[in-house]
């Protein structure tokens, strides 16, 4: 499997990089908490949500 990154024509800084794994375009995860856009609060209630949501809800 080859990872390469990749620019478009068209960059926004608000659009995640495109990375290539094999023939299928994919945006690169983010690598912390302000790579994601979205705020600390939501990301904290979105988690709380989904766990209230599960019989087993674990960090692995």
């Amino acid at each position: 499997m080859s990872f390469s990154s990749r620019t478009g024509e068209h960059t926004m800084s608000t659009l995640p990089q495109l990375l290539e794994v094999d023939t299928v375009e994919a945006p690169a995860a983010p690598k912390n908490l302000d790579e994601t856009g979205v705020a600390p609060e939501f990301l904290f209630d979105l988690t709380v949500k989904i766990a209230c949501t599960r019989v087993q809800f674990t960090t692995d």
